[in-house]
């Protein structure tokens, strides 16, 4: 009988990199008829203590539904890096009368080409799900959009694979606001000296709320419970997306989207010239009405938004 479990001692990645690893040999263990066995994570970036992790651990439930690594012998032990679907089969095939091991580093080679394989088993993942503690959705009857905006050490590259800019997030607003009535838009990302004029933009809009620096797992349960989530190009975004049962959306990047998400950049880019509406003279009041004293990157930003609400 062939175990899988996820590597611990590999790399001490955030959450959104170390859970996607864990839900991908979850699946891929589901998927093949093969057993999960939980190794709980005892590292992980981005956290001020380590005493967290107990927090995650128990906001996803995955240590206390699934048996853990250390509470069976095995007769054999392997590590693999990235193993192929024939990889396993050949372990499986060589050891049917004994209980083999593999720890699994990445899981990606086999989940992004079958991202089915994620499917398959979130239902019973996100049932094990039971805190709703939600306090920024809290008495909000409108449609609640959710987007994840990645920034730190992604808005040092802002030519990198994984930066959406601000302009592509308003016209990712835009167009939500055209398909979409009485919705309100929160928006989870990081805000520090280098971006701290970046959201700016917003401030003379009452339908859309900067959550900035938040609670990194209090995020994440408002990502999961959104009822229309807009996907950034991280892990964190994918775990969100892999557990949030509404409507999500999809920015295009290394990982594979699952079947029924929706990729926004190919709607928000091709948006027909006849979509400006009545609305479009209150939006642009609203952007006269901006503070004078934003700064020359600010002004720009305006002048871009100027230009999606008569364009787009």
């Amino acid at each position: 009988m062939l175990y899988l479990t996820y590597n611990i001692n590999w790399l001490p990645d955030g959450m959104g990199a170390q859970y996607q690893r864990i839900i991908g040999i979850i699946g891929i263990a589901n998927y093949y008829n093969y057993i999960y066995v939980h190794n709980p994570i005892i590292k992980m970036a981005h956290l001020d203590t380590d005493d967290y992790l107990v927090n995650i651990e128990n906001y996803f439930q995955i240590m206390n539904n699934y048996s853990n690594v250390n509470s069976i012998v095995y007769d054999n032990i392997y590590e693999e890096n990235s193993p192929a679907v024939d990889t396993l089969i050949n372990y499986d095939s060589k050891n049917k009368d004994k209980k083999i091991l593999i720890k699994i580093c990445f899981p990606y080679s086999i989940c992004d080409a079958n991202p089915i394989i994620y499917e398959k088993v979130m239902p019973r993942l996100r049932s094990l799900i039971i805190d709703k503690n939600l306090p920024f959705y809290n008495n909000d009857k409108t449609i609640k959009i959710a987007i994840h905006v990645r920034r730190g050490d992604v808005k040092l590259n802002v030519n990198g694979d994984r930066y959406t800019s601000i302009n592509d997030i308003i016209k990712i607003i835009k167009f939500l606001r055209n398909k979409y009535t009485n919705c309100t838009f929160y928006i989870f990302t990081q805000i520090d000296e280098t971006n701290k004029n970046e959201f700016d933009i917003f401030n003379n809009d009452n339908t859309v709320k900067i959550k900035a620096n938040e609670d990194q797992l209090l995020t994440m349960k408002h990502l999961i419970n959104a009822d229309i989530l807009v996907m950034c190009k991280s892990s964190f975004s994918y775990i969100a997306g892999c557990y949030n049962k509404n409507i999500v959306y999809y920015e295009s990047f290394w990982h594979n989207p699952l079947s029924n998400w929706i990729n926004i950049q190919n709607l928000y880019n091709n948006i027909e010239d006849n979509l400006v509406n009545k609305d479009n003279l209150q939006e642009m009041n609203n952007i006269e009405k901006f503070d004078s004293t934003m700064n020359n990157n600010s002004k720009n930003y305006i002048l871009f938004y100027i230009v999606i609400c008569y364009k787009i």
